[in-house]
């Protein structure tokens, strides 16, 4: 092979795994350009909680008063974030892995590992 072309398949390998980089789909269903992001439980709060805090939550919460919310770290932007949203049956635990895509409504905004390190 000549330089040249080895030089041509270098770049489209190259440019071919740049691109699949950022496209990444968590367990096949969480798909970044979605909006999904990996994320830890940092803490489980009540709704009171989490409005004295003043956290960022997902859309249109229908929250009681007696509701357990689960409060998720995560990186956006290069930033570390915190979110807020309903934890269905207080079925979370404290660093637990998640997945979050914050622009969803309540029901929707979290996702489970199938894995323990997610």
């Amino acid at each position: 092979m000549t330089v040249l072309r080895r030089l041509g398949a270098l770049t489209a390998c190259s440019v071919v795994a740049l691109l699949s980089g950022c496209a990444a789909v968590y367990e096949g269903r969480y798909d970044f350009r979605d909006g999904w992001r990996k994320g830890e439980v940092d803490a489980i709060l009540s709704w009171a909680d989490v409005q004295r805090e003043r956290l960022p939550q997902c859309r249109r919460p229908a929250a009681a008063a007696d509701d357990v919310w689960v409060v998720i770290r995560y990186i956006r932007s290069g930033h570390l974030t915190k979110f807020a949203a309903p934890a269905p049956n207080g079925s979370f635990r404290v660093a637990e892995a998640v997945y979050v895509n914050p622009g969803r409504d309540c029901a929707e905004a979290l996702g489970r590992t199938t894995s323990p390190s997610g």
